[in-house]
């Protein structure tokens, strides 16, 4: 049976399913520890990563029985490109894996900056309660589309079923 690695925390169906074909070693912390992941990487024919874990050329160097290397994500600038194809490691990655959580992520930042969010939070935390200067703009269908910037959010939002209040 294959013996894959996966050097940091990765979770979820695609894991599970991994583990009824392969032997899977999850160590989600082995990124932080380049030393240790030398010692075992030749006895794994694989390696599934993220952004934390640097593959170097010595570190390939080493790892004589490793066929691929799997970057959950996107980017590839954490591997020695030169070093897998001079060994034969096949590089492969998701670049459409987090989409939609960066997306939603653009949306909730851009909500937060039409709001002064971070502002309230932190005038809030000094022990402020500034309601005129954080007054915000209320985006609900159409009424909301006539205000910028949050007529932009709440116009591309509401085409996606979701409710804006």
């Amino acid at each position: 049976m294959s013996k894959i690695l996966v050097t940091e925390n990765i979770v979820g169906k695609q894991m599970e399913i991994l583990k009824m074909s392969f032997d899977v070693r999850f160590e989600p912390e082995l990124w932080k520890s380049p030393d240790k992941l030398k010692e075992i990487i030749p006895e794994f024919e694989a390696l599934i990563i993220r952004n934390q874990t640097i593959i170097t050329s010595e570190l390939i160097a080493v790892a004589s029985k490793l066929k691929v290397i799997g970057r959950h994500g996107v980017g590839i600038d954490n591997v020695d490109l030169d070093a897998a194809s001079q060994a034969e490691v096949l590089v492969t990655y998701a670049p459409e894996q987090n989409a939609i959580s960066v997306a939603e992520l653009v949306i909730g930042l851009a909500l937060c900056l039409a709001r002064k969010i971070p502002a309230a939070d932190r005038s809030t935390r000094e022990g402020n309660w500034e309601r005129q200067r954080f007054t915000g703009t209320e985006i609900f269908n159409e009424l909301g589309q006539e205000h910028k910037p949050s007529a932009w959010i709440s116009s591309h939002m509401i085409p996606m079923s979701t409710k804006i209040v």
